[in-house]
């Protein structure tokens, strides 16, 4: 149950690591064997009624992992990250979430950035082909990570036209640079609506 890594040997969580963080961290449970307690597909067991002696191990087995889980995660982070496990201390689940819904923002704003971010990638001096293609499949990942499950290719064809229009825009325009970040939704329509263009 233990992992033969330490959590010291990768930075905690602060306010601007969480991608490195995360794909630690899931490396991390996935070693301790508590990886499918954090992300809930393993669920405490059920007992019967009345309880058998192998049902009352089971579920303090279960128990420990959690507890594991859940120490693992509060001492995985920076102290002042801690406020997002206020009341859940004891719920590697939901730790595990509220940490995503913190740091994962799916809205066209953080779309639009990861979107600009990719196609800012450049060949640097020395660089191996290699590490260019591993910039750009993190890139890649990241835009996955930021878009809902129902985001769909229609979707994203309304979002790049939109980045596209904006983009496009002169330097009397740039405060239009920042719209992406104010909406909910961004399609061609809001970006036209009156007062916005």
């Amino acid at each position: 149950m233990s992992s033969s890594v330490s959590l010291s040997t990768f930075p905690k969580l602060n306010a601007t690591n969480y991608n490195t963080w995360k794909q630690d961290m899931t490396a991390w449970f996935c070693a301790a064997g508590l990886w499918r307690i954090v992300d809930g597909k393993q669920s405490a067991p059920v007992l019967a009624s009345p309880a058998t002696g192998a049902d009352l191990i089971a579920e303090d087995t279960w128990l420990i992992k959690v507890d594991h889980a859940a120490g693992a995660l509060a001492l995985s982070v920076e102290e002042e990250q801690r406020i997002h496990f206020d009341g859940i201390d004891d719920d590697p689940v939901k730790m595990w979430k509220a940490l995503q819904d913190v740091f994962v923002q799916r809205c066209p704003g953080t779309r639009f950035d990861a979107y600009d971010n990719l196609f800012s990638i450049q060949k640097k001096e020395g660089e191996s082909l290699q590490s260019l293609m591993n910039h750009v499949d993190e890139a890649i990942h990241r835009i996955k990570e930021l878009c809902d499950k129902d985001f769909t290719l229609p979707k994203l064809d309304n979002e790049l036209n939109c980045m596209a229009l904006i983009c496009a825009l002169p330097e009397e325009y740039q405060s239009f640079v920042s719209l992406p970040h104010l909406m909910e939704k961004m399609d061609k329509d809001a970006v036209r609506s009156p007062g916005v263009v």
